[in-house]
């Protein structure tokens, strides 16, 4: 069988793992989400999912924040420069866009959810789970569009040194 990365280069199979990291924590957070959504909580257990669900997002948010930085630092720039039309330029503003929309949301359920979770009904609970799930909507999406528009540019616009330090820059860790 052949792997998917086969034909790509080493730092977009880098940005492409940390996608795959970072889809596997929200998978986690996710299934609470869908749990809220089908009712499958009473209000009790709806807590304590909700504190679970709390401490996974508050884990995701410094991987997710250290990977975004390293696009917006390294890999966006790079797609700027080698850009080839307006349209390009406009899809990398609009992904670098999502990511301050991605961590606002992050920030606001955080926030909203500081409060005393004991004193939450389960619909203030299942409306929280609601801009969860809307957020994890968001960033599927998001990694989607990286992965179908922008990566490809990687290969097709960015001469052999500039992708070869683009993997220099990228070969790191974001946990």
């Amino acid at each position: 069988m052949k792997s998917t990365y086969d034909d790509e280069l080493p730092a977009i199979d880098v940005l492409k793992n940390e996608h795959n990291f970072l889809s596997k924590l929200m998978g986690s957070w996710h299934t609470a989400v869908l749990g809220f959504r089908s009712n499958r909580y009473s209000p009790a257990e709806g807590r304590e999912v909700w504190q679970s669900l709390r401490r996974q997002i508050m884990e995701f948010i410094g991987p997710f924040r250290n990977h975004t930085e390293k696009e917006e630092e390294f890999l966006y720039p790079l797609l700027v420069k080698n850009a080839e039309t307006e349209r390009d330029l406009f899809a990398i503003k609009k992904v670098k866009e999502e990511h301050a929309r991605i961590l606002a949301g992050i920030e606001f359920l955080l926030q909203y959810s500081y409060e005393d979770i004991n004193n939450m009904t389960l619909v203030e609970l299942k409306a929280i789970a609601k801009d969860a799930g809307k957020l994890f909507d968001l960033m599927t999406a998001h990694f989607n569009k990286e992965e179908t528009l922008l990566f490809p540019k990687v290969l097709n616009t960015l001469r052999s040194p500039e992708q070869q330090q683009l993997f220099n820059d990228v070969y790191t860790s974001i946990i």
